[in-house]
C-alpha cells in the first residue's frame, strides 16, 4: 500500500479524456457517461476531445488482520488528503458517502495544475471485501457538465463477481527475466504494472530488499526536454530523503529514447541507505515506460546490474504472431500483388508499429490499420488478430474506404440492414411490419477474410446472405455477391439494434 500515492502520479500523464454499465477487472461496474468511450489502454472511460477520463484501480488487501488494518488506515481522510497534497492535488471537498455498498467510501473533489493545464479531480476510495478500489476522474477545471457526468458515473459503481470481472486488458509491454528477480504473483493494480522482488513474494524497498516496478503511463506526456522530465519524475518518488544523484544518462535502446538515473537516498521511514535506479523509455505514442528499482546500498553492486538488464529489455508488447502464422504467407502474396514487396520478417516488424487506429476489444481481439506507402495507388491494410495474437483476417483496399458501417437493403414491408463493426462481426437486423404482425430479429456473426475477400459464413442469415462474399464498390457502396448496398448513417443501425434489443420478440442467433 506504500505505492498508492505513487500510482496517483501516473494520473498526471493520463489524457485527461445514455449510460451503459461496464464491468471492470478491478471488481466494480460503472455507468459509461454519455460521450465517453471505454478505454482500451486502462480500466475506465475516456473522452479524447476534452482530455477527460475515469480510471479504476484496485489494491488487494493483506490477509493478515493487522496488516489489513494498516492498509485501510492509509485511506482514512487525514492520511489520504496529506498524500494527495504531496502530489500537488488541492482538495476542495472531502466527505464520506455510500458507494458500491460501502457506507464509509471517501469522495473527494480537488484541482491540480499539470503542464500549465487546470484540471479538476474527483477521487473515490471504496473498501470492498478483499480489496480497495480507487476511482479517479479527470476533466478540465470549471466544466460543470463533465463534473456532473463523471460524478454520476463514479457514484453508480456496483460490486461485481470475479466471473463478471474477467480481465481482458493485456499488458502493453514485455521484458526479459533475470535470475534473482521474480514477478510478485498477486493481483496487480492494473494491467499496466508489474512488481518484482527477490523471491516473488510481496515486498517493499523500505527494508533494503530488492524491489523493481515497471509501469506504463496512462497516456501521452509533454516531455520536450526528456532529461528534465525524467529528473522531475524522479523527484516525485516517495519516501526518499538526502538524495544524491550519481548518474544521468541518455540511452537510445530498441528505437526508444530513454533517460537513466542512478542515485543514493535514505528511506525516510527506516533510514536504510538505498540505491535507486530509474529508467524512462519514451514511447512513440507520446507515453512512456517507467522502470524503478530500489535496493540496500550494500547489495547495489549485484542488483543494479539486474535492474538495468530488466529495464533495457522492456519493450512494446508483441501484438502479432510469429512469422510462421498460417495467414502471413497469404498476406505477403496480397502485398506482392499490390506491388508492395515484404518478406515475413519485414512484415512482422512493420506490424509492430501500432497505429493510432488500433482497437482492442473484449476477448483479446485487436484490429489495426496502416496506410501503405510506395504502392501504385493509395492503399490501406486492415488486419485483425485473435486472442492468441495470430493474424486472423486481413484486407488491403483503397485508403479512403472502410468496411465498417451500416448498409441498408429495405423492402416495402421491412427494414433490413447489415451492421459491420470494428471488431470483425457483422450483424444482420430486420424489422418487419407485414399486415398486423410485427417481428424483430438480429443475428450477429463473425466474418473472416481469405485471398483478400471478406466472407460471411452463417446459415442463419437470410438466404441471400448465406456464405456470402463481400467487398467495396466505392466508399459509399458495399457489394454482397454482386448485389450493391448503399452505406447509410451508422445511427440507423444503432437505432434498429436498440429497437430489436428492447423487444420481447428479440431472437438472437450466435
Amino acid at each position: 500500500m506504500r505505492h498508492l500515492f505513487g500510482l496517483l502520479l501516473l494520473l498526471v500523464a493520463l489524457p485527461s479524456y445514455s449510460a451503459d454499465s461496464i464491468a471492470f477487472p478491478s471488481g466494480v461496474a460503472l455507468d459509461k457517461p454519455q460521450g465517453f468511450e471505454k478505454s482500451n489502454d486502462f480500466e475506465g472511460f475516456k473522452q479524447e476531445k476534452t482530455h477527460s477520463s475515469i480510471l479504476v484501480m484496485s489494491f488487494p488487501l493483506p490477509e493478515d488482520p493487522e496488516e489489513r488494518h494498516k492498509a485501510i488506515a492509509q485511506t482514512k481522510d487525514t492520511v489520504l488528503l496529506k498524500g494527495l497534497a504531496s502530489q500537488g492535488i488541492q482538495v476542495i471537498t472531502s466527505q464520506k458517502t455510500e458507494i458500491a455498498g460501502d457506507s464509509q467510501a471517501l469522495f473527494i473533489t480537488g484541482e491540480q495544475t499539470v503542464s500549465n493545464q487546470e484540471l479538476g479531480r474527483i477521487i473515490a476510495v471504496l473498501h470492498l471485501e478483499h480489496q480497495l478500489v480507487l476511482i479517479h476522474g479527470t476533466f478540465p477545471q470549471g466544466n460543470q457538465n463533465l463534473y456532473a457526468a463523471i460524478e454520476q458515473s463514479i457514484k453508480s459503481a456496483t460490486p461485481i463477481s470475479d466471473e463478471e470481472a474477467a480481465n481482458v486488458l493485456e499488458r502493453p509491454f514485455e521484458f526479459n527475466s533475470v535470475e534473482g528477480l521474480h514477478v510478485i504473483d498477486i493481483p496487480q493494480f492494473s494491467a499496466s504494472m508489474v512488481q518484482m522482488s527477490r523471491d516473488g513474494q510481496p515486498s517493499g524497498p523500505q527494508n533494503g530488499d530488492p524491489f523493481l516496478q515497471i509501469v506504463a503511463s496512462l497516456g501521452p506526456v509533454n516531455a520536450s526536454d526528456k532529461t528534465e522530465y525524467a529528473l522531475h519524475r524522479f523527484n516525485q518518488l516517495e519516501y526518499m530523503e538526502d538524495v544524491k544523484i550519481l548518474e544521468t544518462n541518455k540511452v537510445n535502446q530498441a528505437g526508444l529514447e530513454s533517460v537513466e538515473i542512478v542515485a543514493h537516498v535514505l528511506d525516510s521511514e527506516t533510514a536504510v541507505p538505498l540505491t535507486v535506479y530509474q529508467l524512462i523509455k519514451f514511447r512513440i505514442d507520446g507515453g512512456y515506460f517507467l522502470i524503478i528499482g530500489m535496493v540496500a546500498q550494500e547489495q547495489a553492486e549485484t542488483y543494479l546490474k539486474k535492474f538495468k538488464q530488466v529495464a533495457l529489455s522492456v519493450r512494446e508488447a508483441n501484438d502479432v504472431a510469429s512469422a510462421d502464422d498460417h495467414q502471413i504467407p497469404n498476406l505477403i502474396a496480397t502485398l506482392d500483388a499490390n506491388s508492395l514487396n515484404m518478406n515475413s520478417e519485414d512484415l512482422t516488424a512493420y506490424m509492430q508499429r501500432k497505429p493510432d487506429t488500433s482497437r482492442y476489444l473484449p476477448g483479446g481481439i485487436a484490429r489495426h490499420s496502416w496506410d501503405l506507402s510506395g504502392a501504385s495507388s493509395n492503399l490501406k491494410m486492415h488486419v485483425w488478430f485473435n486472442k492468441n495474437k495470430q493474424l486472423d483476417s486481413y484486407h488491403i483496399g483503397p485508403a479512403d474506404q472502410t468496411i465498417e458501417g451500416c448498409y441498408l437493403f429495405s423492402s416495402p414491408n421491412s427494414t433490413q440492414a447489415l451492421f459491420i463493426e470494428l471488431h470483425g462481426r457483422a450483424r444482420f437486423i430486420k424489422i418487419s411490419t407485414e399486415q398486423s404482425s410485427t417481428s424483430k430479429s438480429a443475428i450477429s456473426k463473425s466474418f473472416s477474410s481469405a485471398a483478400n475477400e471478406f466472407h460471411l459464413n452463417s446459415s442463419n442469415f437470410p438466404v441471400s446472405l448465406g456464405d456470402a462474399s463481400f467487398d467495396w464498390v466505392n466508399d459509399k457502396t458495399l457489394a454482397i455477391d454482386g448485389v450493391e448496398l448503399p452505406k447509410v448513417e451508422t445511427d440507423l443501425c444503432t437505432d434498429l439494434s436498440q429497437q430489436v434489443d428492447s423487444s420481447s420478440l428479440f431472437n438472437r442467433g450466435r
